[in-house]
């Protein structure tokens, strides 16, 4: 660990900051650290950017601390934990700003891959269990604010934001947390940065030693769930691919050429499409993981998406799509049965489903991409309002019937001209007797 440096940094550019910890009251220690992308961002652009947040470390009682900022400036208290974090959104300047809190504590890792046991540190010790060095800096600040904070870099991250390289803290970090590696690729294509020498074989012997597979799947998980909002995803895909993070897990998720092209394809139609608050869960990792485990054998496919961490209901949902039903991405049996038709292809896409259409997609030539894109935008995709066991209740029996319902509800839906549960139960309602009837 290298020495403090005793410098100061002034908030007088940053009127809006100041302004806002100007009415923020002590904490019983006197001073907190302002710490994580903050800090990283004002020595990398001279500015913060991106979310308007700021995280706050602790020797001392974080909980209460927040406790007190919204008992005093009537911020909303969000959430607070027994692990002494706590989380608040305070209004300033007409601005929703969110403040994360966490008492300092150091890290040991009694298994690699596992959970660490925490207790209660100093600011050092604090730093000194994070990935990065770019992400083991500190501006400490004194309350009452008086405009300005005192700069704590122990380990050299402003000397590896000039040199644009990314490393770890010690030798095993990602031994002890596997889920580094991920946040290496993303912090490398975000900030267009390189790993140093040591980092670089630190993380060749971790892949070599598949520390993936000993962390926690949810963990995993999250990680993976996380590039879907990033800025610039496919880099980080390729990245994945061509790092060797996902052949660690298995040999069969290689960066091959098809597999590449039907990334370039997620990218091309699903990434940017227009989303609403009533689109199913998990719809945006099913486009993705189409894309990414098309090919595998199933024994493979379902080996990887346990190490992922893949949830047990999307899991179904791929298997059914990739090995039991549907087109399979049978594009050319596709192109037999609609010639070519947009409307032709629009109603064979409604009948086999979202996921299978995606995956469909994600195997069609570049010369549909513009017929994908359109298709995926419209509101296909939104949660039916209702389903066979609502019409099961309604008293329709399993029958050829009960589908042809359902197909109409959804047009309808589509149409806007039911807009919601209780409006489709009122049509078929209304509509029953004569859909039995006919």
């Amino acid at each position: 660990m290298r020495s403090m440096q005793p410098e100061t940094v002034h908030f007088q550019g940053w009127p809006f900051w100041k302004t806002l910890l100007e009415r923020v009251p002590p904490p019983d220690t006197g001073k907190a650290y302002i710490v994580g992308g903050w800090v990283r961002d004002i020595f990398m652009y001279g500015q913060p950017v991106g979310p308007v947040e700021m995280d706050w470390a602790l020797e001392g009682d974080a909980v209460q601390w927040a406790r007190a900022i919204s008992l005093k400036t009537g911020a909303i208290l969000r959430m607070e934990s027994s692990l002494g974090t706590a989380r608040i959104d305070i209004e300033h300047q007409g601005i929703t700003v969110r403040f994360d809190f966490a008492t300092c504590r150091k890290d040991r890792y009694p298994k690699p891959g596992g959970l660490p046991l925490t207790s209660v540190a100093t600011i050092d010790e604090d730093l000194g269990r994070r990935d990065f060095s770019i992400n083991a800096m500190a501006i400490e600040v004194a309350f009452p604010f008086r405009g300005f904070g005192r700069i704590l870099d122990p380990w050299g991250g402003r000397k590896d934001l000039g040199r644009r390289k990314l490393r770890i803290l010690y030798e095993n970090s990602f031994v002890d947390d596997p889920t580094r590696i991920f946040r290496l690729v993303r912090f490398s294509c975000r900030l267009g940065f390189s790993s140093d020498t040591g980092t670089f074989k630190a993380l060749s012997r971790s892949l070599d030693d598949k520390c993936l597979r000993s962390v926690s799947r949810s963990r995993v998980w999250d990680e993976m769930a996380k590039i879907l909002s990033e800025p610039e995803p496919m880099e980080i895909l390729y990245g994945w691919l061509t790092a060797g993070i996902l052949s660690s897990v298995s040999k069969k998720l290689l960066a091959t050429g098809p597999r590449k092209a039907r990334l370039q394809r997620w990218n091309q139609i699903f990434y940017n499409l227009p989303r609403t608050s009533n689109e199913p869960k998990f719809i945006r990792e099913t486009e993705f993981l189409l894309a990414l485990f098309f090919g595998l054998p199933r024994r493979e496919f379902e080996a990887i998406s346990a190490v992922l961490g893949v949830p047990g209901r999307l899991r179904k949902t791929l298997s059914d799509v990739l090995f039991e039903k549907g087109y399979r991405g049978n594009v050319f049996r596709f192109w037999e049965k609609t010639g070519g038709n947009t409307g032709q292809m629009q109603y064979e896409c409604d009948r086999m489903g979202y996921a299978s259409a995606c995956l469909l997609a994600l195997r069609s030539p570049s010369e549909l991409v513009v017929f994908w894109r359109n298709y995926f935008s419209s509101d296909r995709h939104l949660a039916p309002f209702v389903t066979g066991k609502d019409l099961v209740q309604a008293g329709v029996p399993a029958s050829a019937e009960r589908e042809r319902i359902l197909d109409e509800i959804r047009l309808l839906q589509r149409l806007g001209r039911v807009r919601n549960k209780s409006e489709a139960l009122v049509w078929i309602s209304k509509n029953l007797v004569r859909k039995l009837g006919e």
